[in-house]
């Protein structure tokens, strides 16, 4: 950058053209209007909010000495640091609100370890529903207290492919691609001086990510990571530490009914079954079946969580009868299976078989969405059920720990499935042939969303609709994952094409590009005069130009440009024509 430059204006309009922006392109970024763009780049306004000056850097994706420099021309004379992503721009780590219940131990030792100096990676790994997520949360807790700049929470849940990995990391931490520069490299760059704890959650999916993050720890001395897993992630530094079940009755008969309460697993019992049931409590009467269910479960968390939810309905007596049954009928049929994993499966099953036709059909439904969804989205691809079914429903279900509710910072209302709960679903749902129906109405649904989300972004509105696109990109992922699984390549290029504008505000090139460039080359071209395939080329040559590959930009932009004359497509031309120039 020129020394020479020092007028806010003329920094402005140099680091935008540096960036292969225009000026609509960068309005469109920033959510700012075009005539606000233009009256800053020639000096009509020549002192900037600072709220403006942020929101400009984050739009052009600047390094912390070009945001220095945006801001000292902002206000001359005027020193401060303004980082790419100061601490109260993470996203907040939302703690449940239901007690850490016999992990003192594992939480002191946690603690402990992450403070040494010397371990900066450590894995949490146990059977599905051990709580690793939740003893990881009250880790990042106590230690974002001591940190300088907190702790960051990366759900990776609703990933299948690790390539994912570095982009959703860089979402939680509001780091954007840079052109011509891989993510790896911008990560490392922006989290190298700073004092932060990753929260990296269900990790096993997505093993073959795991050099990436190795390497992130590797070139950035104050990062540490604590991933939880089923399985380790096998890469130098990595610290494992396996979480046990919790401890359980070692007999039917204790000597007190408050030595019984206070072993960890019937502690966690009696917790869930009097939120389920107030007026619930431990007695002579039922703490023989108490102790049981609990070794029944072997100490597992969410199994223990499920069984207790249904004291509303059921005394311990029949919980635990029921119980047996459904282990009985089910462990000849899964013997290849560890224990600790079919008892998860049992539990979820009991469950489930506990709820009614209707509300099993529900169930599966929702096991579609990857990441939660919201009620609107769950009345349409639930086959159209009206509001009032889908709430009943889900208020069973959040009651039965089947489904958790999870409130947004805007006041959005989200729900979810724990994975292990969402994997029995789609277990179900292929068993009972509706996979295919259901997927195809999440991957209607999620196009419909993201042509009126694109429409918005392409007009100027993006702010509402970049957020919201931004909470659904794991179910827009998995919609395109399906899509291209099943041969539906017409509906994945539209789906694609949809979400060029919002890949490119996001700086999301590369994901956004190899959707794109995967859908072109499968999608039969004999219809070239078609217009989602007019945008999904000028999308791809976008991304490509940003990625700074501009051979294949020049080679997918000319190809838009000749379909849209062909077709007489004067939009198309134009915006083809304006990307060639850029």
């Amino acid at each position: 950058m020129s020394s020479a430059i020092t007028s806010f204006a003329d920094l402005l309009r140099h680091l935008r053209t540096t960036a292969a922006l225009s000026q609509e392109e960068l309005a469109i970024r920033s959510g700012l209007s075009l005539r606000g763009i233009s009256d800053l780049e020639r000096g009509v306004r020549r002192a900037p909010h600072l709220t403006t000056v942020r929101v400009l850097a984050d739009a052009l994706a600047l390094s912390d000495a070009e945001r220095q420099a945006l801001l000292a021309a902002a206000r001359p004379g005027t020193v401060s640091d303004m980082p790419e992503a100061a601490p109260g721009r993470y996203a907040p780590l939302v703690l449940p609100l239901t007690p850490l219940l016999g992990r003192e131990r594992e939480l002191a030792t946690l603690v402990s370890l992450v403070q040494d100096r010397d371990v900066r990676l450590v894995t949490l790994t146990g059977a599905g529903g051990s709580g690793k997520t939740r003893l990881a949360l009250e880790v990042g807790a106590h230690l974002s207290r001591a940190s300088s700049e907190g702790t960051v929470f990366v759900d990776l849940t609703p990933l299948r492919n690790a390539e994912f990995v570095l982009p959703t990391i860089a979402a939680a931490l509001g780091v954007r691609e840079r052109p011509g520069q891989p993510l790896l490299d911008t990560l490392a760059r922006f989290l190298e001086p700073k004092h932060l704890l990753l929260l990296l959650d269900n990790c096993e999916q997505v093993l073959g990510a795991a050099p990436q993050i190795a390497a992130l720890v590797a070139v950035c001395p104050h990062l540490s990571v604590i991933a939880t897993s089923r399985a380790a992630l096998r890469v130098r530094g990595e610290h494992e530490v396996s979480i046990p079940p919790l401890p359980v009755p070692v007999s039917d008969r204790p000597s007190s009914l408050a030595e019984l309460a206070h072993v960890p697993a019937v502690a966690l019992f009696l917790e869930r079954a009097a939120a389920s049931q107030p007026t619930f409590a431990l007695s002579t009467d039922n703490a023989a079946a108490v102790a049981a269910i609990c070794r029944r479960l072997d100490g597992l968390p969410l199994a223990i969580e499920l069984a207790a939810a249904w004291v509303r309905v059921l005394t311990p007596a029949a919980l635990l009868e029921r119980l047996e049954q459904r282990l009985l009928l089910l462990t000849g049929g899964s013997r290849d299976l560890p224990a600790r994993q079919r008892t998860m499966r049992d539990a979820i099953a009991w469950s489930y078989d506990l709820l009614t036709e209707s509300e099993q059909s529900l169930f599966r439904c929702l096991a579609v969405f990857a990441g939660g969804w919201t009620l609107e989205a769950a009345e349409v691809v639930s086959c159209g059920r009206n509001t009032l079914h889908v709430l009943t429903g889900l208020e069973t279900f959040i009651a039965a720990s089947l489904v958790q509710v999870v409130e947004h910072p805007d006041g959005e209302r989200r729900f979810r499935m724990l994975e292990t709960v969402r994997e029995f679903g789609m277990e179900q749902l292929t068993c009972h042939g509706e996979l295919d129906e259901v997927s195809r109405r999440h991957a209607d649904y999620f196009f419909s969303l993201a042509q009126a989300g694109g429409a918005a972004i392409s007009a100027g509105r993006p702010r509402e609709w970049l957020t919201r696109l931004e909470a659904e990109r794991a179910n827009l992922r998995a919609a395109l994952s399906w899509l291209r699984e099943r041969g539906k390549y017409g509906l994945g290029l539209q789906l694609a094409a949809a979400l060029g504008g919002f890949w490119h505000v996001r700086s999301a090139n590369a994901e956004g590009r190899m959707w794109l460039e995967s859908f072109l080359a499968l999608s039969p071209a004999d219809d070239e005069s078609h217009a989602d395939r007019i945008a999904a080329l000028r999308w791809a040559g976008e991304l490509a130009g940003l990625e700074g590959d501009l051979t294949s930009a020049q080679i997918h932009l000319e190809r838009s440009l000749a379909l849209a004359r062909r077709a007489g497509d004067t939009c198309g031309v134009a915006a083809a024509l304006r990307a060639i120039g850029s």
